[in-house]
């Protein structure tokens, strides 16, 4: 195995994480050392284990191994840890402190560390994350050319909305603006480049200037999944979903790969980017591709009960039933692991879709799952504009969907994250249209152009309000563009009939 792990990671840096000259450890352990830090920065944490625990094994006093060993533990930005993980991650932390290398810089990175894990009990994350980034902060200001505290730190800040559907825009604002002089500086240092990528998904213009960034972690970790996956970030804000998609597959190639090397379950599989590579399926028109992976999905779902398995699958179902505009299949749909998520989220999808089928019964039935949420939520207000539209209620209509746009655009609107399944402006724009209100229906479309750039849907959208509005010119302009886009779809697709029909009239 060690043979094979070695083989595997032989790729991963160009250039250490860890300055020399910090590194007290023996010299057999440093090269391991490395690897481990340069995947624990790329979010590869039982990998990262691995390594951190070869260089243990090559130098039982290697006090930065020991610390590495304990953050793999601490998920910044996903899920936090459980208590059993904290106690691992102390008892690291212990060996750490009474190490032989430990320098004074090692020494007090060491409790800012130990921050993370207190009693769960008695102190929140929340305060947890404050209190190791006010640590970190410390340390940076007696450390300012220290290039791996400034990209813990710069991690740190970004944590302190760990668990948030949007991040502070400030916090990541920060952040750019700390890692980037050591970015430009050099050398490449995959925490300082990963970082900057999150730090710079929130917005186009910040998006843009973060695309030569994110392709160079991409090329400096070539068989690492979320280095593959993380220029997906930038390409989706921008509206690139060739290259979103060719940047997911690439991701999900690397995990396959590495599962086969480490041997490790399917379920392991990199299920976040399996989010994402649906997404960008869908917005290609490739509904094939993305039937046949979410079975793939399933399949480890049903099989391993894992809950990031069902947890994707879940995710990933919604979406195709949604953001595809699959009705009859999203009408007729029922739970199959009956998670919370899952039965609010098909309770939606179900009110939508049958609401565009004209089925009340069905609507109503969906809605009332929705109700039992006694606090109003976009999906609810969503479901009950669905069925004022069924009952022709324009009025109605325009109050619960303004409703949910104003929670939607200050929840969602600067996220990179492919959520929500199906954008409120363009989903109110559909309806709009189904009552014959191309107009507003024209301005809900553009909307949401601004805020996602190139959704094919709402392109379509675009050309058939213009149509409506006997705009010929624009809705040829804007059927070419979605038809440029769906180059490579299914051909059964009714959109690319609609298309080409709108390419027809508008020639006339």
């Amino acid at each position: 195995m060690r043979t094979v792990l070695w083989a595997l990671v032989a790729a991963v840096l160009a250039v250490p994480t860890l300055a020399a000259k910090e590194v007290a450890c023996q010299a057999n352990a440093r090269q391991t050392l490395e690897r481990g830090y340069a995947l624990l920065h790329s979010f590869e944490y039982e990998w990262a284990r691995l390594e951190f625990a070869a260089a243990i094994t090559a130098d039982p006093e290697c006090a930065l191994a020991h610390m590495g060993e304990a953050l793999t533990y601490n998920r910044t930005l996903r899920e936090p840890s459980g208590e059993q993980e904290n106690i691992s991650a102390r008892a690291s932390l212990s060996k750490a402190r009474t190490a032989l290398t430990a320098s004074p810089r090692d020494r007090e990175f060491v409790e800012a560390v130990a921050l993370l894990f207190q009693d769960g009990r008695s102190t929140s994350r929340t305060t947890r994350n404050r209190q190791y980034q006010e640590a970190l902060a410390a340390l940076h200001a007696d450390h300012p050319d220290d290039t791996e505290i400034a990209a813990f730190y710069g991690l740190s800040t970004l944590g302190l909305t760990a668990g948030r559907i949007t991040p502070n825009l400030e916090h990541k604002e920060a952040v750019a603006e700390l890692l980037w002089p050591y970015f430009e500086a050099g050398p490449d240092h995959p925490g300082v480049i990963h970082y900057l990528v999150y730090a710079l998904d929130s917005t186009p213009e910040t998006a843009q200037r973060g695309l030569p960034v994110a392709r160079r972690y991409a090329s400096l970790q070539p068989d690492v999944p979320h280095a593959q996956h993380m220029p997906a970030h930038l390409y989706v804000r921008l509206g690139m979903w060739k290259k979103a998609m060719e940047a997911t597959e690439a991701a999900d190639q690397a995990s396959l790969a590495l599962l086969r090397r480490l041997q490790w379950p399917p379920h392991k599989r990199h299920m976040d980017n399996a989010r994402w590579k649906m997404y960008a399926y869908l917005q290609l028109g490739r509904h094939e591709e993305a039937r046949k992976f979410l079975r793939e999905i399933k399949e480890i779902a049903e099989t391993t009960k894992n809950t990031d398995a069902i947890g994707a699958y879940v995710s990933m179902h919604y979406r195709y039933l949604l953001d595809g505009h699959r009705w009859h299949e999203a009408a007729a749909s029922r739970p199959l692991f009956f998670w919370y998520q899952e039965v609010g989220d098909l309770a939606h999808a179900q009110a939508i879709g049958a609401a565009f089928l004209g089925d009340r019964g069905r609507a109503r039935q969906a809605l009332a799952v929705l109700q039992r949420n006694q606090k109003p939520t976009v999906p609810r207000l969503q479901a009950e504009a669905a069925l004022a539209m069924l009952d022709g209620d324009a009025k109605r209509v325009r109050s619960f969907m303004e409703m949910a746009l104003r929670m939607e655009d200050g929840q969602l609107a600067r996220t990179s994250m492919p959520q929500p399944a199906i954008p409120g402006h363009e989903l109110f724009g559909e309806m709009l249209l189904q009552m014959g209100e191309p107009q507003q229906a024209h301005e809900e479309f553009a909307i949401s152009q601004r805020h996602r750039l190139h959704r094919p849907a709402s392109i379509l959208g675009l050309a058939r309000s213009a149509a409506l509005l006997d705009d010929q010119e624009g809705a040829r302009a804007r059927a070419a563009e979605f038809l440029e886009w769906w180059s490579d779809a299914d051909d059964d697709l009714p959109e690319l009939d609609d298309a080409r029909k709108l390419m027809a009239s508008g020639a006339r």
